[in-house]
């Protein structure tokens, strides 16, 4: 493992001894809701401190608390030193993570939104309809692991993600993946090498600095799918949830570098507020 991903995963061998956690629903995951989201991230940060702390696996009710992590996304406000009611949930978050890590938790909320699990057992579904019955599987931007948790026996999953906190949770939950704490563009990964890509893309109408695979300067959800079809070999797959813009941007130059890489297979448009329970968005 490289020194992102130790730190990922509490440089703890052991944690391959841990009973994988497997979700059944989305009540095994984040609640909704303003005040239950703080509070369980609260209680999934004591959980991940207290295990890396101790250097060991979490038991499942410690898995329980780390499950229910859903980033900051549909809470900003946390972050907004005006906000006094929230004086006291910045005080706490204070005792738990490094200023670097405070910092870089504020920096995601504007990409923290993680899939509800009934469209992650759907896209999954629609995976295994495709064909796909095992082998090298990517998901860039895993957040806490939701498609990690519902993927099929025979998936060698590899995570990227970028918040280092996230990565932990990952790490912790699913430690039989592979999580990468750190950046998707900075993140070494083989060309032509995964069967399977699949997962929540981030989104947002900013570029991400890769001069190698981002040359024509895309906006990120975007460019996660360029340098997804890069990675994935001929004939594999890459399934992801990304916002509308990658279809209806009036500017065609990202859907046209997407053909040059890949064939079309179908798309499915979502109901506005698809996401609103899960994450907020």
């Amino acid at each position: 493992l490289g020194a992102g991903e130790r730190r990922a995963a509490g440089a703890d061998p052991g944690q391959l001894n841990a009973p994988r956690f497997r979700p059944q629903t989305h009540d095994d995951l984040a609640p909704s809701g303003g005040a239950a989201r703080v509070s369980a991230n609260l209680a999934a940060l004591r959980a991940l401190r207290m295990i890396q702390r101790e250097q060991r696996p979490p038991t499942r009710a410690e898995q329980s608390d780390l499950a229910g992590w859903s980033g900051w996304g549909a809470v900003p406000e946390i972050f907004d030193e005006d906000r006094e009611e929230h004086h006291w949930a910045r005080a706490q978050l204070c005792l738990y993570l490094t200023d670097q890590e405070f910092a870089a938790a504020a920096r995601s909320t504007i990409n923290a939104h993680y899939t509800d699990a009934a469209l992650v057992k759907s896209i999954w579904a629609g995976v295994r309809q495709l064909g796909f019955t095992g082998g090298q599987v990517l998901e860039p931007g895993c957040g806490s692991g939701h498609f990690i948790g519902f993927a099929p026996p025979g998936a060698q999953v590899t995570g990227v993600e970028l918040e280092p906190v996230t990565a932990g949770i990952a790490a912790a939950l699913y430690p039989t993946a592979r999580i990468i704490a750190g950046s998707f563009a900075a993140a070494r990964l083989p060309e032509d090498r995964f069967d399977l890509v699949i997962g929540n893309v981030p989104f947002g109408n900013f570029t991400v600095h890769d001069p190698r695979h981002n040359a024509s300067g895309h906006s990120i959800h975007n460019y996660f799918i360029v340098r997804s079809l890069r990675l994935t070999r001929p004939g594999g797959l890459v399934l992801v949830r990304t916002p509308r813009y990658t279809m209806d941007a009036r500017t065609p130059a990202a859907r046209r570098e997407i053909a040059t890489w890949a064939d079309l297979i179908g798309a499915v448009r979502l109901p506005g507020g698809a996401h609103q329970r899960a994450a907020g968005t």
